[in-house]
């Protein structure tokens, strides 16, 4: 069973790992400017926390709009049984 690990820095700092991460399946986020300013554990006032959860919420106009008959058993899992 492999571990998920996370690996914070620039990107040079984590290509100073490519001989541990070479081969290996990843996911890279691409941090805003001001949430990579921060240092873990960095505290932040509650409107800049509010602010940045704001940023990160899926608004109602983002949401896919599903057909009327969504929630029924053979639009899920079609004719067959």
């Amino acid at each position: 069973m492999s571990t998920e690990r996370i690996f914070q820095g620039t990107w040079e700092e984590i290509a100073a790992r490519a001989g541990v991460l070479a081969g290996r399946r990843m996911l890279v986020i691409l941090l805003s400017d001001q949430t990579a300013a921060r240092t873990p554990g960095e505290s932040v006032s509650m409107e800049e926390e509010e602010r940045l959860l704001d940023e990160l919420a899926i608004g109602p106009h983002e949401l896919p709009t599903l057909p009327p008959d969504a929630d029924r058993r053979e639009w899920i899992y079609g004719e067959h049984d």
